[in-house]
């Protein structure tokens, strides 16, 4: 194998652990919001959404605990689908007392979501654990 095509496969092993990468973090990040979002009816919880490229301000409050599998199904297959290295990829959960609850107006998450998920998810990458 000559030179150039060396660096040619070592370019697309590069970018193929990229996206792995990427996939690994986002999923990771998504499945601990999802999970550490306090309960009372699900509908928080149920909420969680994942986009590519643009933020995704929808919301359902029909959705209960019992919704939330397939919350996480339909994150799962944008993941392994579309995202890759260099993706905009946005976590949002828009229903109207979202905002309060990251600002602690929960027991159950009396220090919000996302900030202490984020917080576990810099930790971890450092620590080379994803």
């Amino acid at each position: 194998m000559n030179f150039d095509d060396q660096l040619k496969r070592s370019m697309e092993n590069i970018h193929t652990k990229g996206h792995t990468r990427v996939r690994k973090i986002t999923l990771a990040a998504f499945q601990r919001i999802v999970t550490a979002s306090p309960v009372d009816e699900g509908t928080f919880r149920a909420n969680w959404l994942l986009s590519l490229t643009t933020l995704d301000r929808s919301f359902d409050l029909n959705l209960k605990e019992e919704d939330v599998p397939a919350t996480i199904n339909q994150s799962v297959a944008i993941i392994n689908a579309k995202a890759v290295a260099g993706s905009v990829i946005f976590i949002c959960n828009s229903v109207p007392y979202a905002v309060a609850l990251e600002h602690g107006h929960s027991p159950q998450a009396a220090g919000g979501v996302v900030e202490p998920v984020c917080k576990i998810m810099a930790a971890a990458i450092r620590a080379g654990r994803i």
